[in-house]
């Protein structure tokens, strides 16, 4: 067994999986791999999810490319501000969205986005990843949407990953995949 994984006891349903995701990221990452390359673990609510993910984004200089189920917009969105600083510096943000073009409040988000100089594209499944890659060095993932309310309400967890590149080249390739299968989000299809 490696020195790396922790021991496990036997546990039902889809745990297993999750776990074993879980231990070939910590296998991934050794523990000096992990101190060296400053992995941020925050847990909400109220834990900091928010603020690690807009502290990564401001650091971006070049790309963002985003696979994100649901994400807050507004003036109030810490996250959405922090994404339009980054187009504002001349970062080029992509993002695939679950479902933008159903549902009203669905497409005033992707609007928004859209508005903000962010490039929407969707899927017509559910699409219910949550990870984004900056300047394709650092990985932010987790189970927490960057919405508001999984910030401030829900039990909920985002890591922060620089590195290695391994790890960084696969979500890029599944980024790449559901760009691939998505569609653009065209805002004057938008009609409220």
């Amino acid at each position: 067994m490696s020195p790396y994984l922790p021991r496990t006891r036997p546990v039902a349903g889809r745990a297993p999986l999750l776990l074993a995701g879980v231990c070939g990221v910590l296998a991934w990452v050794s523990p000096a791999r992990a101190q060296d390359a400053r992995v941020e673990n925050r847990f909400s609510p109220k834990g900091g999810v928010a603020d690690a993910i807009v502290r990564q984004l401001d650091k971006a200089t070049r790309t963002l490319d985003i696979g994100m189920y649901s994400i807050s917009v507004g003036d109030q969105a810490p996250i959405f501000q922090a994404l339009k600083r980054a187009v504002a510096r001349g970062v080029k943000v992509r993002m695939v969205l679950d479902h933008a073009n159903t549902g009203a409040r669905n497409k005033q988000k992707a609007l928004a986005l859209e508005r903000a100089g962010i490039d929407v594209r969707y899927v017509s499944r559910t699409m219910h990843e949550k990870f984004g890659i900056v300047d394709g060095s650092v990985l932010l993932n987790g189970s927490a949407n960057w919405t508001e309310s999984a910030d401030q309400q829900h039990s909920e967890n985002v890591q922060v990953l620089p590195g290695p590149a391994g790890l960084i080249a696969a979500f890029q390739a599944e980024f790449q995949t559901l760009l691939d299968r998505s569609k653009d989000f065209d805002p004057s299809e938008y009609h409220p």
